[in-house]
């Protein structure tokens, strides 16, 4: 756990910067419950607070990491994470943001310096899209509108001259 000071570079309204009391917290776990399978957690926590005007901002980061090695050559490494900016809107010029990602990889090493890789990657924001209003595009309450979502393939070899 960190306490300190620090600036808020983005003040609301006609505010300049100033000085709020900072936070950061962070908690991680790891599990392995076979000799292939590793959970990782991890939770990060960034508060931003001016003395006696409240909260700036809050942030959450909570990311869940799966590796299972099937193989000396072949693994899976799965990525989850939810991230949330939830601000005040008096105090800071930030969107309320929600984030919610996946992050799929299997890898096939055949020797060092020599793999092929293959992932799929997957995004939602908390974004609804309505004509009716302006701007179209509104901040929701959930992540749940994708906002990238890819396949990609890799090929490295290593070649020893």
């Amino acid at each position: 756990m960190e306490h300190g000071s620090r600036i808020n570079y983005y003040p609301a309204g006609d505010e300049r910067p100033f000085l709020a009391d900072s936070l950061n917290t962070n908690f991680s776990l790891k599990f392995l419950p076979a000799p292939q399978l590793q959970i990782d957690e991890t939770y990060i926590f960034t508060r931003l607070a001016a003395d006696g005007r409240g909260t700036v901002f809050n942030n959450h980061i909570w990311r869940t990491k799966v590796n299972y090695q099937f193989t000396r050559e072949m693994s899976l490494r799965v990525i989850a994470d939810y991230n949330a900016v939830l601000p005040n809107a008096a105090l800071v010029n930030l969107e309320r943001r929600k984030r919610l990602g996946l992050d799929v990889l299997f890898t096939y090493m055949l020797h060092p310096g020599t793999a092929f890789h293959l992932g799929y990657t997957d995004n939602y924001e908390n974004l609804r899209y309505d004509p009716a209003v302006s701007p179209q595009v509104q901040r929701g309450s959930f992540p749940d509108t994708s906002t990238g979502r890819m396949i990609f393939a890799k090929f490295s070899y290593l070649l020893r001259i």
